[in-house]
């Protein structure tokens, strides 16, 4: 059984110097497909055997990739991005497990953690993707962004297991990029979703392109846009309540952000008749009870959020810290606003003990020592 590690890069050194040494341990051989670096990520890449292959960059992720796939010997092929990383405790148990045979499937999927350089939490928002297939079977990626592999028909993957253990953590995100470096990779994606709706794609191409196009909008704040598309999708998906929800949130959100909170409270109440088992809807109106310092309004929400639990269908992802800590740092945040102290360093420790982390965990540990302080003064 043969490994191959196929990768996609472009001016990556500062993220291959740390997750390229790991990979390469637990890997056969390493395929990398260049698209324009102008740093040392290929000679770097070089000096730790891996085969560099260069080729232009033309707004389309899966044309590298499947130069990438041309190029792999191995029997299986580990799909990762030069800003994402394995621990080695999981690559090690995922090469025994190829090894042993026990692997039936053709493709596997992983979740993706977004996390803080160097940081391997699943406390946080995630998502899956196709992060492991078969070699030699037809197998290649569709689509300019939002590349998912297909079978050597052109068709997708309907079921997929998911390799739960197996999980991959990004860092490239806002944690971790400047603000320059962020908005360049918004702006890229704009251009490409922009261009792809353009051509009149089939109504499920169109969809997807514009949810994404939305979200990227937001992640610009550019407020207006992905709300007007973020509402188109939410008019077409009156008869999917899943969808319906899933986009909602994120409409919240906006809404949240650029200070709408009666249109916030207004969309999220009526989200919450089609499921009032999302922990999102029941924080966001808190939040919106925080602004207005409506205190115990915001002390029902958050602790209806405390009562959810991680939902089994959604559309897109969704945030861990949703249902674990960030509704106890806000319930703590509520009961240290109403003076109540007692109650306030219970839910802060209780965020703490639930996987808070980051510029969270600091700031849950500050209030904490300010309600312990009121309470044995």
């Amino acid at each position: 059984m043969l490994l191959s590690l196929c990768m996609i890069v472009r001016d990556s050194a500062s993220f291959l110097r740390l997750n390229l040494p790991v990979l390469a341990e637990y890997v056969d051989e390493m395929v990398i497909v260049d698209t324009g670096s102008v740093d040392d990520t290929m000679a770097y890449c070089r000096s730790l055997g891996a085969r560099v292959y260069a080729m232009p960059w033309e707004n389309d992720f899966s044309t590298p990739r499947n130069e990438a796939f041309r190029h792999a010997k191995g029997d299986w092929i580990l799909c990762l991005d030069s800003d994402e990383f394995m621990a080695p405790e999981a690559l090690g148990v995922l090469r025994e497990w190829l090894l042993s045979g026990e692997a039936d499937g053709v493709a596997y999927k992983c979740p993706i953690y977004q996390n803080k350089l160097m940081e391997l939490t699943t406390q946080t928002q995630f998502h899956f993707r196709i992060k492991l297939v078969q070699n030699f079977k037809g197998f290649s990626y569709s689509g300019r962004i939002i590349e998912e592999i297909v079978d050597e028909n052109g068709r997708g993957f309907e079921q997929v297991v998911s390799l739960m253990d197996m999980s991959v953590y990004h860092w490239g995100n806002p944690h971790n990029l400047n603000p320059v470096e962020w908005q360049a990779k918004k702006d890229r994606n704009i251009q490409i979703l922009e261009a792809l709706l353009s051509e009149d794609p089939t109504s499920g191409e169109r969809e997807r392109y514009t949810y994404q196009l939305a979200v990227n909008y937001m992640e610009s704040k550019v407020y207006d846009k992905a709300m007007a598309l973020f509402n188109q999708i939410m008019v077409e998906s009156q008869d999917n309540s899943v969808k319906l929800i899933e986009v909602g949130i994120k409409q919240a959100r906006c809404l949240l952000d650029v200070g709408q909170i009666e249109n916030c409270q207004t969309l999220c109440l009526n989200l919450l008749e089609l499921d009032a088992g999302r922990s999102e809807l029941w924080n966001i109106l808190g939040l919106c009870s925080l602004m207005k310092k409506d205190f115990d309004s915001a002390e029902t929400y958050f602790t209806n959020s405390l009562a959810q639990t991680l939902p089994t269908k959604t559309y897109v992802d969704f945030q861990v810290a949703e249902y674990t800590y960030l509704n106890r740092f806000y319930l703590g945040l509520t009961y240290f606003f109403q003076q109540n102290y007692a109650r306030s360093e219970h839910y802060f420790r209780d965020s703490i003990e639930q996987g808070c982390h980051g510029d969270l965990l600091e700031k849950a540990r500050y209030y904490l020592e300010k309600a312990q302080k009121e309470v044995y003064q």
